[in-house]
């Protein structure tokens, strides 16, 4: 969300008035929103300057894409921590088996 609103607010300054003053206004109003809600994430800053930087003609373009890649990683995100759920549910059940017959092993050997 805090890049989205980032770019957002960064897309505003540069289609209001492109200049250092408008960046440098920016750059402030990011880190104080980064501070104010307690975002843990640094890119929000550099996705926020990236309408200063582009020569895209289709600014409104730039915070649709930056929201939709972020919903592209929370989407790999789940999968993966689903997959990954699955995977130590089995991993455990076959380590447990194998821990169970080294200590059955080692009560035949006792």
């Amino acid at each position: 969300m805090g890049a989205t609103v980032s770019s957002v607010i960064g897309t505003l300054f540069f289609f209001v008035y492109p200049s250092p003053i408008s960046l440098f206004v920016n750059v402030l109003l990011t880190i104080w929103m980064i501070n104010r809600f307690k975002w843990n994430a640094p890119p929000i800053v550099a996705v926020s300057l990236i309408p200063f930087f582009s020569q895209s003609s289709h600014h409104w373009f730039i915070p649709l894409s930056v929201c939709a890649v972020m919903l592209g990683v929370m989407l790999v995100l789940l999968i993966a921590e689903r997959v990954e759920s699955k995977w130590s549910a089995l991993s455990s059940f076959l380590v447990r088996n194998k821990v169970a017959s080294d200590a059955e092993k080692l009560d035949i050997a006792g």
